[in-house]
């Protein structure tokens, strides 16, 4: 295909063969280490050792693994292989990162595709062990978006065209993107089709310098705001006012997704600590060469180290569960306060007038299906800390400067959609002209 400029668009394939290669190596892997296990527990039950079904998770993966790679093949097998054409190629920071992808199947409308622009941050950790050094490599989510494209019918299938605002603060793309401190920008695709869904990845350059996208893509929404906009639930936020205030509440169970999460984390170490006291309790001795069977207990420490992790777990799912975000805008000051089942355990404020800006925070990334999750934190930034790192922040503190504290101001908010039409919502309450 060629652009509005007469030149030929260069192609990246998407990265689904070599993920559901590497998904099937570690399924087979899990499934293989799973076999003698399965074989085993029966025989070690029947002896009486309860802890021998702490093995089961191995089995319960290499199942989980082998339906998830399962539908990555029958949707390999079903789509083929993808290929984006970058317009501008490459994508330029403080510009645009857009272009075209051709599916082979059509598509009803904009509402069945969904785009995700993912910036990652590569941390490598080098660790000591008793076998040595190790590696542990880990990608922290530090910009992502949202957004729709336009879709056109093109035979056989469907034509997706888009553009991403880049921001300026974001960094360039790195060539190796395995050493520490490196970034890359990951394209997700996700179509919702009857039976197996399309999902893709694309990895995509973005660079300091480029050049302006064709006129074909300039002329497009901004794929992040194109489509209605997100209406808030009021399981997630509830606006309303009480004269001249605003007030909006951020009620309990709003994040039972990830509460349930924790609690079911702090329920295995409670279970571990049950399994093992039950097998420490059956202790046999010999002496003489007779044997006696005695009660044993298990030690402390041992129990420490389950059960600190474990009733943190079920104390952090109790907290997400029940707790409560009130933010109040007044004539006069915003305040905040959290709650927990109606007890309070902090509040913030700051006059109305000092309030320089709404900025987002990533808190919480989960990994659903092949893109990650972002759900977001909004602040209330005083206007002296505008643009202050944290580090500036306590370096004037100690100099004695008046820099004033931040304040939280949305919590569980999942998606940029949703973030962005929370922090417009504040920004109008506040009162102001524009929310960057």
């Amino acid at each position: 295909m060629q652009t509005d400029t007469g030149m030929a668009a260069r192609a990246i394939q998407d990265n689904s063969r070599s993920g559901m290669i590497a998904t099937w190596v570690i399924a087979v892997l899990f499934c293989a280490v799973s076999v003698p296990v399965v074989l085993a527990v029966q025989s070690e039950l029947a002896k009486g050792n309860t802890l021998v079904l702490l093995a089961l998770v191995f089995p319960l993966l290499g199942v989980l693994l082998t339906l998830y790679v399962l539908r990555l093949t029958a949707s390999n097998l079903r789509y083929g292989r993808l290929a984006f054409e970058p317009d501008p190629d490459p994508g330029m920071i403080g510009g645009v990162m857009g272009g075209r992808i051709q599916l082979p199947v059509r598509v009803a409308g904009e509402g069945d595709v969904e785009l995700t622009l993912t910036c990652f941050e590569t941390r490598v950790t080098e660790r000591q062990d008793h076998d040595g050094n190790s590696t542990e490599r880990t990608d922290k989510v530090i910009w992502q978006r949202e957004g729709r494209p336009v879709v056109r019918g093109e035979a056989p299938g469907s034509l997706l065209l888009f553009r991403f605002a880049i921001p300026r603060e974001l960094p360039p793309s790195d060539t190796d993107t395995t050493a520490d401190g490196t970034h890359r920008c990951v394209l997700s695709l996700a179509v919702e089709m009857p039976g197996v869904s399309l999902q893709r990845e694309f990895t995509v350059p973005i660079e300091r310098e480029g050049t302006l996208p064709s006129a074909q893509i300039a002329r497009l929404p901004e794929a992040s705001g194109y489509g209605p906009a997100p209406q808030i639930p009021h399981e997630v936020l509830a606006i309303s006012r009480d004269g001249e205030a605003i007030e909006f509440r951020y009620p309990p169970l709003r994040d039972r997704g990830s509460a349930v999460f924790f609690a079911v984390l702090g329920l295995i170490f409670i279970a571990a600590i049950w399994l093992f006291s039950a097998e420490q309790g059956r202790v046999t001795t010999t002496v003489n060469g007779l044997s006696r069977a005695s009660t044993g207990g298990m030690p402390w420490l041992l129990s420490a180290v389950f059960i600190a992790p474990g009733l943190g777990l079920l104390l952090l799912a109790a907290f997400l569960l029940l707790n409560t975000l009130v933010v109040r805008v007044s004539a006069s000051r915003l305040s905040a306060q959290r709650s927990v089942a109606g007890i309070g355990l902090w509040s913030r404020t700051l006059r109305r007038e000092d309030i320089g800006d709404i900025v987002s925070e990533i808190g919480i990334t989960s990994k659903g299906g092949r893109r990650p999750r972002v759900t977001y934190r909004l602040y209330a930034v005083p206007k002296e800390r505008i643009g202050l790192a944290s580090s500036a922040v306590m370096q004037a503190r100690r100099e004695g400067r008046s820099i004033g504290p931040r304040v939280l101001v949305g919590v569980s908010l999942k998606g940029s959609s949703m973030m962005e039409r929370v922090r417009t919502e504040l920004g109008k309450a506040i009162g102001l002209s524009r929310v960057a």
